[in-house]
């Protein structure tokens, strides 16, 4: 995103949770020009989501007076197991029925806007050090509390994401063996 903040334009945020899809247009100062929020209705399926979250970027970005041509990209948090290289849930919990989904490709060619993908804990930590209570501060340890748990890790003022890219996600560790099953088909 920060080709497009270098480029002076606005950027398109999406936090794509389990109950909501939150929306904003962030200005390259930073600043929230327009925030929009709908519920995900995750249970419609993986291509219902992906429509509405196509038709929520569109309608910010009409009620705001831009075109989406002139957005520099758009940035979308979505929580669970993320290749942020190829943008590409791999597995969510929150999002019934979301394996290995290529988001990131599907909202860029369907909108014609460059579009990056980030697992929701690591976007939120990498906020909170640059603009947030972690600013300042080379190594932190994040905790999210939402629909479900994830954590997020930044040591020497960059993110750390392990081998897989799933480092700090603290919700998905095994803690009773003959406990619940999860969303992802882990127990306890």
């Amino acid at each position: 995103m920060r080709e497009a903040r270098e480029a002076n334009r606005p950027v398109i945020a999406v936090d794509l949770g389990g109950s909501k899809i939150a929306v904003g247009i962030i200005s390259p100062r930073y600043q929230i020009l327009a925030r929009d929020r709908h519920p995900t209705l995750a249970h419609e399926g993986v291509d219902s989501v992906i429509n509405r979250v196509a038709s929520v970027v569109k309608q910010i970005t009409s009620s705001s007076g831009l075109a989406l041509s002139q957005v520099g990209g758009i940035g979308i948090a979505a929580a669970g197991a993320i290749d942020s290289h190829e943008g590409i849930i791999t597995l969510s919990p929150n999002l019934p029925g979301w394996h290995d989904v290529p988001l990131g490709d599907i909202i860029s060619e369907e909108l014609n806007v460059r579009t990056w993908l980030i697992n929701d804990a690591n976007a939120e930590a990498l906020g909170e050090h640059h603009f947030g209570i972690g600013r300042g501060i080379d190594n932190l340890v994040y905790l999210a509390v939402g629909t479900g748990i994830g954590g997020a890790i930044i040591i020497d003022g960059k993110l750390y994401s392990g081998v897989c890219g799933s480092a700090g996600e603290i919700g998905h560790m095994t803690i009773d063996s003959d406990g619940p099953r999860c969303e992802c088909g882990n127990i306890g």
